[in-house]
């Protein structure tokens, strides 16, 4: 999905600040989620349109890939028994201040390619 410019946000939600339309029905009607939904609702009530702006990311043009270091820390959670979710490693490797934070997504990619034979049985 393309990002809306603050005006189409707004053209979205303005039935729903009017009182003329649920949100529900404005989601089924946008294909736009009820949290986004509540998100540019918040966001358009304390901020004005101005909260409706796309924000630049702040780590634009930065690397992010994931070193051999936290691969490392990332492999040796995962091989552990009982087995751990992506959800219960990531806790693990934020106390590791001195790596660099992976996204989600790369975490859920490294723990299936793990090979089942480096896996330990209990």
């Amino acid at each position: 999905m393309s990002k809306k410019s603050a005006f189409d946000k707004f053209k979205v939600i303005q039935l729903y600040l009017e009182d003329k339309a649920t949100l529900i029905s404005i989601a089924k009607d946008s294909g736009i989620s009820i949290r986004s939904l509540h998100r540019w609702i918040d966001q358009y009530k304390v901020h004005g349109l101005d909260g409706l702006k796309s924000k630049a990311r702040n780590d634009k043009g930065c690397h992010r890939q994931l070193t051999e270091n936290l691969a490392q820390v990332i492999e040796g959670l995962a091989l552990q028994e009982p087995k751990r979710s992506v959800a219960a490693i990531i806790p693990k490797i934020m106390g590791c201040q001195y790596l660099a934070m992976p996204l989600f997504q790369r975490l859920l990619i490294i723990s299936p390619l793990i090979s089942s034979a480096l896996r330990t049985k209990v």
